[in-house]
């Protein structure tokens, strides 16, 4: 079974009014429910190093009707997150961290624009299953996860039931 978004979203801590950046977006089934939870005085930043992907969540965030997303073209691997610091209430990296090499500077520089309190939940695949999820030396186990968030001054709050081919952990900043 894959991750339904609304379902994993509804686990989060986002409030209405909350700044929200959804981390390797895609095409926007994360972005449009987390838009959805902080409500229309609230804002998505979604980030995806793909243009072309960026184009089709902003098209369809705007055929939703959804206007509190911010969709921007964004290397997370190799720049910054165009924020300042400790200013969104919370981050979602999903299915993305196995695609990206400095996988520490990502986890870095997330935790750099939350407040204090604020979260990060991490969705990755479990394993590599007969062609769905990356390929198994693409595979981040999530004892690295963890690693990586304490690294970072992330505290491991709990895990979130996901699909059966995936692992969440949602992680609090000190």
């Amino acid at each position: 079974m894959l991750t339904q978004p609304h379902d994993v979203v509804k686990q989060l801590p986002v409030h209405d009014g909350d700044t929200v950046i959804d981390c390797g977006a895609g095409v926007s089934a994360y972005a449009i429910a987390l838009a959805n939870s902080v409500g229309t005085l609230g804002h998505v930043y979604a980030y995806d190093i793909q243009p072309g992907l960026v184009d089709t969540l902003a098209k369809e965030a705007k055929e939703a009707g959804v206007q509190q997303i911010t969709a921007l073209t964004v290397d997370l691997e190799h720049g910054i997150i165009p924020l300042k610091d400790a200013v969104a209430h919370g981050a979602l990296l999903a299915h993305t961290l196995f695609q990206i090499g400095d996988k520490r500077h990502v986890i870095a520089e997330i935790a750099r624009v939350l407040r204090p309190g604020g979260w990060l939940a991490i969705v990755e695949w479990r394993d590599s299953f007969q062609g769905i999820g990356p390929q198994l030396d693409y595979i981040v186990p999530e004892e690295q996860v963890h690693t990586l968030c304490d690294d970072a001054g992330l505290l491991y709050s709990a895990p979130l039931a996901v699909g059966s081919f995936q692992y969440g952990a949602l992680f609090h900043k000190l």
